[in-house]
């Protein structure tokens, strides 16, 4: 079994999360909560719900000596207003691991701090120190694999998810580049799609995945195209195969006259001869 953290299927929908309300210099904005059982993609959707709102509803920016707000962040805000976005044992978690035993104080509240404190937090809510490398290992799957119910946009664009989440998260594995990335995507497609794709020397060092669903949509419309044809052409002949009188039939393919049964024979039926 995959020890990867978020699957290719998923069931989560982030409007099932509960939402609270979030206050700051008359700002009021709901942003979605996070309790720590809701699993792996819900932990980052209200984290990144979170840096949203921050820097555009909430405008959690740090002031200078004359008190003017600068373009900056205010870590400390953010260290004490995510904890509104908190329940349940993720705050539990916040408040006494990431505040009470690590930082405490607002003068070690700082942008380096903040991504410390977020990477205990999917450390124990999101995978573990190994979720990259699971995650990596997991998109070479049979699991992965393009299926035929799913439309080249959206599996490229659920691949490419998942290559966020390995690259937001911790682990051994360095950091996705565009061509590993690219070469992640074109592995999940059908053999003969992938060898077209090197047919045509596509740069996966410069392709975007933009052009990847360009360029495998067009195969798929190319390869749906010739199974219309070929099933097409099966009950054509399936068809005049049935249908063909027998006297064109080839004499070995004629179908064999019927013997007579002796069990069906009548010896006082009338005589069928005629004498002249």
């Amino acid at each position: 079994m995959s020890s990867s953290p978020v699957k290719y299927e998923t069931t989560f929908k982030s409007t099932d999360l509960l939402e609270r309300k979030i206050e700051h210099n008359g700002n009021k904005v709901k942003c979605i909560t996070f309790s720590g059982c809701e699993g792996f993609e819900a932990f980052f959707a209200v984290l990144r719900h979170f840096i949203t709102i921050a820097k555009q509803e909430l405008a959690l920016y740090a002031t200078d000596a004359a008190g003017n707000i600068t373009a900056d962040l205010s870590y400390v805000l953010m260290f004490n207003k995510f904890k509104n976005v908190l329940r349940d044992q993720a705050l539990a978690f916040w408040e006494n691991e990431i505040i009470t035993n690590n930082f405490p104080l607002p003068v070690n509240q700082t942008e380096h701090t903040w991504e410390v404190a977020i990477m205990m937090m999917k450390r124990s809510f999101a995978g573990g120190k190994k979720a990259r490398d699971h995650i990596l290992e997991y998109l070479d799957t049979k699991d992965c694999r393009k299926n035929v119910k799913i439309s080249v946009n959206d599996h490229i664009r659920r691949i490419d998810q998942l290559l966020d989440y390995a690259d937001e998260s911790e682990g051994s594995e360095a950091i996705t580049t565009r061509y590993k990335r690219n070469k992640i995507i074109v592995n999940t497609f059908p053999k003969p799609w992938q060898h077209n794709l090197a047919t045509a020397a596509i740069d996966l060092e410069a392709t975007t995945s933009y052009e990847l669903i360009d360029f495998f949509s067009e195969q798929k419309d190319h390869f749906d195209d010739a199974f219309k044809r070929k099933k097409e052409n099966e009950k054509h002949q399936k068809y005049v195969k049935k249908n063909i009188h027998p006297i064109f039939h080839p004499v070995n393919e004629r179908p064999a006259k019927r013997p007579q049964r002796l069990d069906q024979y009548n010896p006082n039926a009338p005589c069928q001869f005629i004498i002249i």
